[in-house]
């Protein structure tokens, strides 16, 4: 399903861990803040979702428990939810690229644990942590190395030294591969009843064809090509790590969010948070390092920075029905 925007830690945090020992053991308490920002019950249900002049979702409610979403125009599928009896989404299914599934698990009343799995194929698990307010403060993220294989797609660019473009006519090298249950942690820290910044960071390695690492080989210092061709004398690929730290920090307005407790994405600071995200902006450090015979040559270190920025149209109740940024997003709301 199409979002509104995608920071980093948003794209990569769409992913879990399920235990099955895990059970919700307490009613839910309506006073309890942050109860209420992981149950999906919104005051005003959305009806219909337009992402630019192609793409269309239409929501479908059983009162105020969202059951499917349909999706029509570039991308189709549904989305569909499964509930728990005490009203806690327990299983999410998007058709729309294959068949991803999000399984949530609770104990204590809140959200545990979530999995993503992908073809039937678990991609990335989350156990949740939380801060001393009681709120969802992190997580603790495992991918599977094919997800992370998924991830790394994005160095593919010609600003980014880690995987070259490929010249025109040149064959694609073999798929690097990752190591399974690479680990990652995500902090997220809140004001005034929003995430106000998130940070992620962790270590991914791989195993990956030399063509890969630089458009040249021979563009590397002297000392390192020696090393380099010397490893390949033994090994057809060559390991390598990306080490990353992204912080993104965001600020609200004052407004309702009709995503408030959507969980059919995993947590972000959007379904967190109560007000509507005005600015996301990214501040970023990936460093990719060659490790040979027990030691870490540095080949780039590249700083990102990036602020996405949104206005809205707002109804007489609070809530936007327009969002402009990436696009136009119109939303449509029903009448009770």
């Amino acid at each position: 399903m199409k979002r509104l925007f995608l920071p980093v830690a948003a794209a990569l945090l769409m992913l879990a861990a399920a235990c099955s020992t895990d059970s919700f053991v307490l009613p839910i308490v309506e006073e309890d803040e942050t109860l209420k920002d992981e149950l999906y019950a919104p005051d005003v249900l959305i009806d219909q979702v337009a992402l630019g002049v192609a793409d269309k979702e239409q929501w479908h409610w059983d009162g105020k428990s969202l059951q499917r979403i349909d999706m029509t125009g570039d991308r189709q599928g549904t989305v569909s939810f499964k509930y728990d009896d005490n009203g806690r989404v327990r299983k999410v299914t998007n058709t729309t690229d294959g068949e991803r599934v999000i399984n949530y698990t609770y104990a204590d009343g809140k959200m545990r644990r979530y999995t993503v799995t992908v073809d039937g194929d678990q991609q990335a698990s989350v156990l949740v942590t939380r801060n001393g307010e009681g709120r969802i403060g992190g997580a603790d993220i495992t991918f599977s190395g094919r997800y992370v294989l998924d991830m790394i797609e994005r160095f593919r660019n010609g600003d980014n030294s880690l995987i070259a473009a490929l010249p025109a006519g040149q064959p694609a090298p073999e798929q690097p591969t990752a190591k399974d249950n690479q680990n990652f942690h995500l902090t997220l820290n809140w004001h005034d009843g929003n995430v106000a910044s998130e940070v992620l960071s962790g270590i991914v390695q791989l195993e990956i064809d030399p063509q890969r690492v630089v458009e040249d080989l021979t563009l590397l210092p002297d000392e390192l090509r020696a090393m380099v061709y010397l490893y390949l004398s033994t090994h057809n690929q060559l390991p390598v790590k990306i080490s990353f730290n992204n912080i993104v920090t965001y600020t609200f307005d004052d407004n309702k969010n009709p995503y408030h407790g959507y969980l059919g994405d995993g947590i972000t600071a959007r379904n967190l948070s109560k007000n509507n995200i005005l600015t996301a902006r990214t501040n970023g450090n990936s460093r990719v390092m060659l490790t040979l015979f027990g030691r870490d040559i540095t080949l780039s270190n590249r700083q990102v920075e990036k602020e996405v920025s949104l206005t809205y149209l707002y109804n007489n109740q609070g809530y936007p029905v327009q969002i402009a940024g990436d696009g136009l997003t119109v939303i449509t709301y029903r009448e009770q």
